[in-house]
């Protein structure tokens, strides 16, 4: 940890008309005790009717001006259907980022670029930073890109191995990409082609508007993670790879209408789907368990038959758990009428789940019954984000009593916690957090924990260990298969939630390493009418899945 805080500077504009993912960017750096926002600098350059006359006689002679207004008008539209959330800031935050020394820079544009003169590049130097962060001006070019230690960090919302240019999020979708990237990079007069720092991966949605809103808001964490590594004396940049791809300009109209005619095609698609459901009961996207014995990895897992539900339930996430010679099950079992998850609980007999019974239910949705027993007894971890903390139950009269044993990470929506214990005994904490009301919880973080009353928490060096949409959402227990450590991790590409599932053979875990490498991958066969599969759990010669058919 570096003895003395970390000195900011950021490229920004009007604290007043800040966007909401850079209102986040200057409460973390405000609220870490280890950072320091020394200076905001703004754009000096005259905002004054000729800016404005100028800015509408080159949109008029653009040949793309139909295509630009047309895709304006829906991003208003967008906007208002997944109501976007407005930038706003409580006072204490405002007081804060007013108090911030405040200059002004006055860089010549020449196209898409702004050119830094030496004296705008003095200006900057002078306050003797550690690096600056990047929300506004134009591409930047000149000796300011030289002005801090660790130079310039700029967000391309996109992966820049893929997409270069914009608009951000655009061409992902119209080129059917299975995710969206960010790449976090130190600027250099490459365009796009920065140093880069990291990187991270979105899964996509239907929508360009509400895709841009999760990539914006979830990308915070990869520069948060970055500042903690710089803090900690870990940080680097990567290599760059070769770019060689075409940087993607403005769409032409023929791409605005392949656009808009894909939206309002799936936004009708999920209107009639809602009515049918409501006038028929036809249940969309249903998920139910499958159990079997034998080793997973040499069956043919989708040619099982997945476990009849009662109407208006589906079940999924389930738990092996072996008490008294007998195979319990715990899972989610899921009401469609009040749209809340209760643990249920079951024993196994044969393929089937037989004394069902309710073990635990609150007024806020349940989910994930991970299930660890040590010496002090048998425990539950459910997913309990709607009530914004993680809450650990222990079965204190088995298998009829779950009391709440401990509590942590207050105000935050823990997803989808994994307790493992490696063979030195140390104790890990596997979990998600959702960053926002779209994300699929794209962030892995670990932590070390000295038992289940959670009184010491340990972060791991690395958090969040993965971020990516594809392979950082764990999916059931960490289990050993040939005295190798595996994790089941699920697949969120496509704009679908639990495509598929990784399984993951973990290499090395430490505070301060922390390796994974894909052992095998499993994604249904719409055949069989399966579109998900997000959860597997395996015990000895046992197992149990959950898996979505596309309507029943």
């Amino acid at each position: 940890m570096t003895s003395t805080k970390i000195k900011i500077g950021i490229f920004s504009k009007s604290i007043n008309t800040l966007r909401p993912y850079e209102i986040k960017i200057f409460e973390e750096i405000i609220n870490d005790k280890n950072l320091e926002l020394s200076v905001l600098f703004l754009d000096g350059r005259k905002k004054g009717q000729d800016n404005v006359i100028k800015r509408l006689i080159v949109l008029f002679k653009s040949r793309k001006i139909l295509a630009r207004i047309i895709l304006k008008l829906q991003e208003l539209i967008e906007k208002l259907i997944f109501k976007e959330k407005k930038s706003n800031y409580n006072s204490n935050l405002f007081k804060a980022i007013n108090a911030i020394n405040k200059v002004k820079l006055y860089p010549q544009q020449k196209g898409y670029f702004d050119i830094f003169s030496d004296i705008d590049y003095e200006k900057v130097k002078a306050f003797n930073l550690d690096l600056i962060i990047r929300t506004e001006f134009n591409i930047i070019r000149g000796r300011i890109l030289d002005s801090s230690k660790y130079g310039i960090w700029s967000f391309h919302h996109g992966d820049n191995r893929v997409n270069r240019g914009g608009p951000p999020c655009f061409w992902e979708i119209i080129e059917n990409h299975q995710n969206v990237g960010v790449t976090l990079q130190k600027l250099t007069h490459v365009l796009d082609g920065g140093e880069v720092i990291d990187r991270g991966s979105y899964n996509i949605h239907w929508s360009w508007i509400r895709t841009k809103q999760i990539v914006y808001d979830s990308s915070i964490i990869v520069l948060v993670k970055n500042l903690n590594l710089l803090k900690n004396g870990k940080f680097e940049t990567k290599k760059s790879p070769a770019y060689n791809k075409i940087i993607y300009k403005f769409p032409k109209l023929k791409y605005v209408i392949v656009y808009l005619s894909r939206f309002y095609i799936t936004l009708l698609n999920k209107l009639v789907k809602r009515i049918l459901s409501f006038i028929f009961g036809i249940k969309y996207n249903h998920w139910s368990l499958v159990i079997s014995s034998g080793d997973f990895f040499k069956s043919s897992i989708f040619n099982l038959t997945p476990i009849k539900t009662p109407k208006n339930e589906f079940w999924a996430d389930p738990f092996l758990f072996e008490k008294n010679n007998v195979k319990y099950i715990f899972f989610e079992n899921y009401n469609y009428k009040n749209g809340l998850g209760k643990i249920s609980l079951g024993k196994v007999s044969g393929n089937e789940i037989v004394d069902i019974k309710d073990i635990l239910i609150k007024d806020y949705h349940l989910s994930y019954p991970f299930i660890y027993e040590d010496e002090n007894g048998i425990f539950m971890i459910p997913e309990t984000s709607a009530n914004n903390r993680l809450e650990v139950y222990r079965c204190d009269s088995f298998p009829d009593t779950c009391n709440l044993y401990s509590t942590a990470f207050e105000g935050e929506k823990i997803k989808d916690c994994n307790i493992y214990k490696d063979s030195g005994n140390n104790i890990w904490m596997f979990l998600n957090k959702k960053q926002n009301a779209s994300d699929d919880c794209s962030d892995l973080y670990i932590y070390s924990m000295d038992s289940l009353r959670l009184n010491k928490i340990q972060p791991h060096k690395l958090n969040p260990v993965i971020t990516d949409a594809s392979k950082a959402r764990n999916a059931g227990s960490i289990f050993l298969y040939k005295n190798k450590a595996y994790r089941p991790s699920q697949i969120n590409i496509d704009g679908v939630y639990g495509r598929g599932l990784n399984i993951n053979r973990i290499n090395k875990l430490t505070l301060d390493e922390f390796d994974e490498e894909l052992y095998d991958q499993y994604l249904p066969n719409k055949e069989n009418d399966f579109i998900g599969l997000h959860h597997v759990d395996i015990k000895k010669d046992i197992f149990v899945f959950d898996i979505c058919k596309k309507k029943i």
